[in-house]
């Protein structure tokens, strides 16, 4: 059955984190970006990412995803990769992705647990030749990272030849800002307070995401929500296939 756009974003509104018309969408650069990747508050935030991750559910909600919509044949590309966690994660406990062909993609290097029989493209995700091939596109906590403009020239190589893309992102809230502060009761360092703070403002809700990536409605459907911890799911296929 299709659901059509309206719906989808009736129920977005309805259910979850609350909507706040004046909280305008801001980037802030995040300082990890500005770490090498064994500086020790950059290996702080990935550990304080690691336990965000896990409290949100974001994994296991990306990981269902993939087993709903994915066929043997599609080739996965995730974009921000970052240290190969989810990538980690999914070629440990699905049979089914472990088969498909994956690429993380990162400014990063590859991992050194990096699955042996995955690919990796260290480059920018901006890069429109990165995303030849690629039937399936999902990323998690870093599309908020760009501008509008980005967002706009990113949603142009995605659907050149992807079919489906899954995102998993940040709520754009001022009930998530209020509840911030309570995350350094799990021991985070300044670079993941700061960083989650950036990443809220710069975050999504209600239909944005799909505006801002161009997607045609008559091309696409979607569904985008927002759950009472902070994440922004937002889901997109192309018409020729139902929901």
């Amino acid at each position: 059955m299709t659901i059509d756009r309206t719906l989808a974003f009736t129920a977005e509104c309805s259910a979850h984190t609350p909507i706040m018309p004046n909280l305008q969408r801001t980037l802030t650069p995040e300082i990890l970006d500005s770490l090498p990747e064994g500086h020790p508050d950059a290996i702080h935030n990935r550990r304080d990412l690691r336990i965000f991750n896990a409290l949100m559910g974001n994994f296991a909600w990306l990981e269902r995803q993939l087993k709903k919509f994915s066929q043997k044949n599609d080739s996965i590309l995730e974009l921000g990769a970052g240290d190969g966690g989810f990538g980690r994660q999914l070629y440990r406990k699905s049979k089914s992705i472990k088969k498909c062909t994956f690429t993380g993609l990162d400014l990063w290097s590859r991992p050194k647990n990096w699955p042996k029989s995955w690919n990796w493209q260290q480059t920018d995700i901006r890069d429109e030749d990165s995303y030849k091939g690629h039937s399936i596109v999902i990323g998690n906590m870093i599309l908020h990272q760009f501008n509008d403009k980005d967002l706009a020239e990113i949603g142009t190589a995605v659907q050149k030849e992807a079919r489906l893309f899954v995102f998993n992102e940040t709520a754009r809230s001022r009930l998530s800002l209020f509840l911030l502060p309570l995350t350094r009761l799990l021991g985070t360092n300044y670079v993941s307070n700061h960083d989650a703070k950036v990443s809220i403002e710069s975050g999504f809700r209600g239909e944005e995401l799909a505006t801002l990536l161009g997607l045609d409605p008559n091309a696409w459907q979607w569904q985008a929500h927002s759950t009472s911890l902070g994440a922004y799911r937002f889901v997109a296929r192309r018409r020729t296939l139902a929901f």
